[in-house]
């Protein structure tokens, strides 16, 4: 009868242990994730303004290309009626 006590015994503080092990693990990576948070974060913030930059440049490329090309046409159908008429 005393081995099976002690047997269930260190059972119980088996589970026990391993109980406190799954905790353990679940703090860490709260812990983990907090460690993580300003550098996701400051990662975001980069990335929403490396993206706005771009949007800014790709627009002004694209105005300028519009702009060029409204020119170039103005000045053809200047040259083309000057020529006919």
């Amino acid at each position: 009868m005393i081995i099976q006590e002690q047997a269930a015994e260190i059972r119980s503080l088996l589970v026990l242990q391993g109980a406190n092990m799954k905790r353990m693990r679940d703090y860490i990576e709260l812990v983990r994730q907090l460690h993580t948070t300003p550098i996701n974060y400051c990662t975001a913030v980069s990335e929403v303004v490396r993206r706005r930059s771009y949007s800014q440049a790709f627009l002004m490329v694209q105005t300028r290309q519009i702009t060029t090309s409204l020119i170039g046409r103005m000045c053809l159908a200047i040259t083309v009626s000057f020529f006919l008429f």
